[in-house]
């Protein structure tokens, strides 16, 4: 959305944004109480989605876990966190691209850095599921292009 806005600042200097132009910014407005109330679903569902997300990783890569220290375990459960909000908040402003270029690509290095590659396509594969536990089939709609980019980035899927 913000991108989106900048753009048409850009592009309507000095003249009227054509109806074409703002259609994007009524295609927004129309679902903006939907993306708040997503949004604050999801804040208020974080630790509980996060710690579902760890149960489910746990589950299918024990090994990777009977090793990591607590350090380290306390990490990817802060990082499932972070990935949830950071999706809430692509949603909530209509913006994967700041989503995919910020903070994904830095994800990405890290997931790949630690070897956390095989738990990272577990939570990301069974997020989507995860999510719907929380939220109306209207609003896994908004958030699901979230939840597929993460998926494609921090994946080889």
């Amino acid at each position: 959305m913000l991108k989106q806005l900048n753009r048409l600042s850009i592009d309507a200097d000095g003249r009227y944004a054509t109806a074409s132009e703002l259609q994007f910014l009524k295609n927004y407005l129309q679902t903006v109480d939907q993306r708040i109330q997503t949004y604050e679903k999801l804040r208020d569902s974080a630790d509980a989605i996060a710690n579902q997300l760890d149960t489910h990783v746990r589950a299918a890569e024990p090994e990777f876990f009977s090793t990591a220290s607590k350090e380290y375990l306390d990490f990817c459960l802060r990082d499932r966190k972070t990935a949830v909000r950071c999706s809430a908040a692509a949603m909530l402003i209509d913006d994967l691209d700041n989503l995919r270029n910020g903070v994904l690509c830095w994800v990405r290095t890290i997931v790949n850095a630690v070897g956390y590659g095989k738990a990272a396509k577990v939570s990301h594969k069974v997020m989507p599921d995860v999510m719907g536990q929380y939220l109306t089939p209207d609003e896994m709609k908004l958030i699901t292009p979230a939840l597929a980019l993460n998926r494609s980035i921090l994946t080889d899927d």
